[in-house]
């Protein structure tokens, strides 16, 4: 007798437990999956634009918008104005547009860090002009997906063109002892839109921009290059240069207060070489030295202009120097102009190594 109360007590109970879990659970054709967020500032506040993924028998995705005085009320605004409860999950890109990025990111980040759906590996981009711009751009009267954007960008970083920044990347280099940190840019034209320059940060802030040839010396400075392509010109010819494997050694430089030394070395492969009677062709000595100042050229402009005149310490010197100084990290935090006087002293090293034959049949 006891037993048999004692199931139909534990049934009573899970009955109940059903009837509040199905009440309380949000059907996924109640919910939108974003896949990108775009932030602009307005006179009133702030004003997102999101991609949502299509329901039904909707396979493009949508754009919607909302504006409100923070960016966590300008998405509850989206809510509210189509009865679905967004899934922040599925997100993969942020942008914030340049004004937005003018006036500072400090007061439109936090959500991304703090709520409980947001993930720290989402992409981060600033638009050239505004995210709603970049968001709603169409190619054959289609929005472009959400997904291409994201394949233009692991496309420019994985052949050494772009930088590659997460939510987390720039956290912690705004939090970092330099206060400096970067985006890669993108920028909508008819039809298309595609990556340009890189947005240097210092306190969250936009200082300046750091041109395709600047980025690349940012990423070499990283020992992020692999896979660009150079370009050589040489003997009335054009010689096709793709950087294979490479590395670059940041030290302190014990002599120089606030110095740093680089080091940095790569290989390339001849992908082309255009224009020239085969006689006549540099050697690879010459070929390797050539790409070596073309190199060192560029991670010293972009340094010049980062650190000489902005004082944005992008390169990761700050760290260097604080593990060998720790009373250097607070300095830097109460003067991050003081980043302006690290000083850099750079040696390339390159080795261009032959490929394929050297003179092609003709077809």
């Amino acid at each position: 007798m006891r037993l048999k109360i004692g199931r139909r007590f534990v049934c009573f109970l899970l009955g109940v437990q059903l009837v509040f879990l199905s009440g309380c659970t949000t059907e996924l054709y109640d919910r939108m999956l974003i896949h990108a967020i775009g932030v602009d500032t307005t006179e009133n506040g702030v004003k997102v634009t999101l991609r949502i993924a299509g329901t039904g028998k909707e396979e493009q995705e949508q754009v919607l918008s909302g504006e409100g005085e923070s960016v966590y009320q300008a998405l509850e605004s989206v809510k509210l104005k189509t009865g679905r409860v967004p899934l922040y999950s599925h997100n993969y890109l942020v942008i914030f547009g340049r004004q937005c990025c003018e006036e500072g990111l400090d007061h439109v980040m936090d959500f991304f860090i703090r709520h409980f759906e947001s993930r720290p590996s989402v992409r981060m981009f600033m638009a050239e002009t505004t995210a709603e711009e970049v968001l709603s751009a169409k190619k054959e009267d289609e929005l472009i997906p959400s997904s291409t954007l994201g394949d233009l960008a692991q496309g420019n970083v994985s052949s050494g063109a772009a930088v590659e920044v997460r939510v987390i990347d720039f956290v912690n280099g705004r939090n970092g002892p330099g206060g400096a940190s970067c985006l890669p840019v993108l920028a909508a034209g008819e039809e298309t839109v595609e990556l340009t320059d890189t947005a240097v940060f210092r306190d969250g802030q936009l200082c300046t921009m750091l041109s395709p040839e600047e980025t690349g010396g940012l990423l070499a400075v990283t020992g992020k290059l692999s896979g660009a392509v150079y370009v050589l010109q040489k003997k009335n010819a054009q010689v096709s240069l793709r950087i294979g494997d490479m590395k670059a050694e940041i030290a302190a430089d014990p002599a120089v207060p606030l110095g740093v030394v680089v080091k940095i070395s790569l290989e390339a492969n001849i992908a082309a070489y255009d224009g020239t009677d085969p006689g006549e062709r540099c050697s690879y000595e010459e070929l390797s030295g050539s790409l070596a100042q073309m190199v060192d050229a560029q991670a010293r402009d972009a340094v010049d202009k980062a650190i000489g005149n902005f004082g944005c310490d992008i390169f990761g010197f700050s760290a260097r120097l604080c593990a060998k100084d720790t009373s250097l990290s607070q300095s830097l935090r109460k003067d991050p102009g003081l980043a302006g006087q690290i000083r850099m002293q750079c040696t390339v090293t390159a080795q261009v190594n032959h490929m394929g034959s050297e003179e092609a049949p003709l077809l």
